[in-house]
């Protein structure tokens, strides 16, 4: 078995638009894993306002697909050789189009053990030419991930994991925080608490950006602020 890629319009590179489809994304350069199932670090909070989980209950498709990857990687067990390989494998297979490569881990889902961690970190080594991203709330396989050049971390914090957010923020350098809460006044407070000052709203939330540029950038692409790591960033379900 092989994991299955997505075409993610807010991260991929390049998508072409038609009257009758909208913005169908050319380059699937990211996956997903079940929400809370490969969460295990998931807070009250994310798991009430999961908007992955509501994907996976409305469409059977999604919560296939998203399982099916879930199960491939955890075939390998404890072997990050193995598991290495299927990432490598996937990663190798895309067409990046003549566009610079970026690649999202896990649109959906979390790191899930210790082992996919360590996998995650080989990955990232192998393709130097391609620049990684992820949001997490499993902050103790961080120090496994830390540290790469081509891999940008945000640790992912609401108020249920505030005091372990911080912990991890504050022990190992070069980490990047996204501060998530229902409303843009309560991610700005957790933001000061952790990191001591304010940040950016996504400006695809607060529509500085639409979800596709008119030339064909996801808004994470056309943005770049998580890809590279040049800020912290904050979101809100309420936007």
């Amino acid at each position: 078995m092989k994991l299955k890629l997505s075409n993610d319009r807010k991260v991929t590179p390049l998508a072409t638009f038609t009257k009758s489809k909208g913005w169908t994304p050319k380059v699937p350069n990211s996956f997903g894993l079940p929400a809370i199932d490969s969460c295990p670090d998931a807070t009250e909070w994310c798991m009430g306002i999961c908007y992955a989980l509501r994907l996976q209950t409305a469409w059977t498709s999604v919560d296939n697909l998203v399982r099916h990857n879930l199960e491939v990687l955890r075939s390998a067990g404890n072997n990050v050789k193995k598991m290495t390989a299927m990432l490598v494998e996937a990663i190798e297979s895309i067409n990046w189009r003549g566009t610079t490569p970026v690649f999202r881990w896990q649109w959906n889902g979390d790191i899930f053990s210790k082992t996919y961690a360590a996998a995650i970190a080989e990955t990232c080594k192998a393709f130097p030419d391609i620049q990684f991203w992820l949001y997490t709330r499993s902050f103790d396989y961080i120090p496994l991930i830390a540290d790469i050049p081509n891999l940008t971390v945000y640790l992912s914090i609401d108020t249920h994991n505030i005091d372990e957010g911080k912990r991890t923020y504050e022990s190992i350098p070069g980490l990047w925080v996204a501060a998530c809460a229902d409303d843009w006044d309560t991610s700005e407070d957790i933001m000061r608490q952790v990191v001591g000052r304010n940040a950016p709203r996504c400006p695809e939330l607060t529509g500085k950006l639409p979800l596709v540029t008119e030339n064909g950038e996801g808004a994470c692409v056309a943005c770049g602020m998580c890809i590279y790591g040049r800020n912290h960033v904050r979101f809100a379900s309420d936007h």
